[in-house]
């Protein structure tokens, strides 16, 4: 993978404490090369709180970037909130091991942004093929997550995944036209 220092340096500036930040190669996007970008945020009374950032070089996105504000001055291109829930569907429809943080994330995205049906069925398709068609809300209450991993991980964060899982078919109802 080709490295960039220029974006490295120029989000690595951007965090709140920039010593603490840590790069991780990753490759889980399709075979697509890219860096999470681990960030320590201070947040009074909360435990240790970070944002991932993933980015990813070379991967076609089915709808456009926009703008972030990572901080006051600092902006980049990102996917939108639509597209972010509609890759966390297909990870949570398609992978062999759905992750529990997958369900947590998808459950915050759906409780506040819509997305497009036919965008996740065309994000499911290559996985999962001609059930990609059937994937609706309730699809989501078949799922087996690692939840148990996730709350060892986040012991901060209350509910069964029964729960988020029924919160995620709740929000996903409205994308769907079923609220």
């Amino acid at each position: 993978m080709a490295d960039h220092p220029d974006l490295r340096e120029f989000l690595t500036a951007a965090a709140p404490v920039p010593e603490r930040v840590r790069w991780e190669i990753i490759w889980a996007y399709d075979d697509a090369p890219g860096w999470r970008l681990v960030c320590p945020v201070p947040v009074d009374g909360a435990p240790d709180t970070s944002v991932q950032i993933d980015v990813v070089f070379g991967e076609a996105l089915p709808m456009a970037p926009e703008p972030l504000a990572l901080a006051p001055d600092t902006v980049v291109l990102a996917a939108p909130p639509a597209l972010a829930l509609g890759w966390k569907l297909r990870w949570l429809e398609s992978d062999s091991y759905p992750q529990g943080k997958d369900l947590y994330d998808a459950v915050l995205l759906a409780e506040h942004t819509t997305v497009d049906p036919a965008m996740v069925r065309d994000l499911l398709r290559p996985e999962i093929m001609h059930e990609a068609d059937r994937f609706g809300p309730d699809s989501v209450e078949r799922w087996s997550v690692d939840w148990d991993n996730f709350r060892l991980e986040y012991p901060h964060i209350t509910g069964d995944d029964s729960a988020w899982k029924q919160r995620l078919i709740t929000a996903l109802r409205r994308s769907y036209g079923m609220d």
